[in-house]
């Protein structure tokens, strides 16, 4: 059976995205027992979420490819805590792959990633992660065989490096919760992760009651959240909405929040 392994970036942050796709791809051809993941492969209509959930469930691994932009995104530490929550079940391993910064700057942040062990994306650095998924693998390779397979194919990894463009560094990236639906110009992993993030919220509070005016704006995000019977949205006013949380709802967050 081939080892899941689930792949988290950034919607807002390119070079994020790059790297996991080129990973995603190249993984299988050095360990030939792993079967990444990506959410760029899911689309941001129904069970979108449960999708993501499932696979987080079932991977692992996880490999989280972290930039100064994204390491306070809210979406990358929600799967990180995913991710830990399961693998510490499963003898896994959750490996940061620092794309844009050493490990000195990463242990800087004050961010849970960095409670994990980041490795820089070079030569040395994917060597480490290759040794820790081997360790997870149902047959794992003799020390030799890794060796001889990573030398063969880690010169196509980094000749493609060259080729990934890196986020000039934005401190003020904002990563707040959507006050709007989600637009047209975002892409489908922006829009999962800003409806998941919006079932948080309203989690945490068991309800909320939104304005007209408000909830116009919340509206797509709202109804897609209830149509996947993740919560309820009444009004006994045509000016006030009342959006309570379901128990599959609050199941979901507690599960990977």
């Amino acid at each position: 059976m081939k080892t899941k392994v689930f792949i988290s970036w950034s919607g807002k942050d390119t070079s994020s995205f790059e790297v996991a796709k080129k990973l995603a791809g190249w993984l299988p051809k050095v360990l030939q027992n792993t079967e990444p993941f990506m959410s760029d492969n899911i689309y941001a209509g129904s069970h979108a979420i449960a999708q993501i959930m499932d696979n987080l469930a079932n991977s692992k691994v996880g490999i989280i490819c972290i930039t100064k932009n994204n390491i306070n995104s809210p979406w990358l530490n929600f799967e990180v805590g995913a991710l830990n929550n399961v693998v510490t079940t499963q003898s896994g391993v959750v490996i940061p792959i620092l794309i844009d910064m050493t490990t000195d700057e990463f242990s800087k942040y004050s961010s849970p990633i960095n409670n994990l062990q980041g490795k820089v994306f070079n030569k040395e650095g994917i060597k480490h992660m290759l040794i820790s998924i081997n360790t997870c693998l149902e047959y794992p390779l003799q020390e030799k065989s890794l060796d001889d397979i990573f030398e063969v194919w880690s010169s196509s990894l980094f000749s493609e490096k060259k080729s990934i463009h890196l986020s000039p560094y934005t401190p003020f990236l904002s990563y707040e919760i959507a006050e709007e639906s989600t637009s047209n110009n975002q892409n489908d992993t922006d829009i999962i992760s800003e409806r998941l993030l919006l079932l948080r919220k309203i989690a945490s509070s068991k309800s909320i009651v939104y304005s007209e005016t408000k909830y116009k704006k919340l509206e797509n995000d709202l109804k897609y959240l209830e149509s996947n019977g993740y919560i309820v949205i009444n009004t006994n006013d045509k000016n006030v909405f009342h959006v309570t949380v379901t128990s599959l709802g609050t199941a979901l967050v507690n599960s990977y929040f």
